[in-house]
């Protein structure tokens, strides 16, 4: 356990239908970066508001130091290269 505290950021994701919520998982996992605790895969979406052969996928991401605390900055530049590495790999967008 670590004595500094956790971050967590949520996003919605727009992707095609076909797409798994593994496949997601999978992407998110293969960027290893160094201060991403979890990911969590916490709602899927399907209805009349999206456009036909979408879904609504939101996820949780928690980030901790185990020697510092992290600024809000530098969360949303990681958060960020997720959120990058879904839409080229996938071609999610947010929502």
């Amino acid at each position: 356990m670590s004595r500094y505290p956790d971050i967590e950021r949520d996003s919605a994701l727009l992707i095609d239908e076909e797409i798994s919520a593994q496949q997601v998982l999978d992407t998110l996992r293969q960027l290893r970066l160094k201060d991403l605790e979890s990911i969590v895969l916490f709602d899927v979406y399907r209805g009349a508001s999206l456009p036909p052969g979408k879904k609504s996928l939101a996820i949780r991401a928690r980030y901790r130091a185990l020697d510092r605390t992290l600024t809000d900055e530098l969360v949303q530049n990681l958060h960020g290269k997720l959120v990058q590495a879904l839409q080229k790999s996938l071609g999610a967008e947010l929502r």
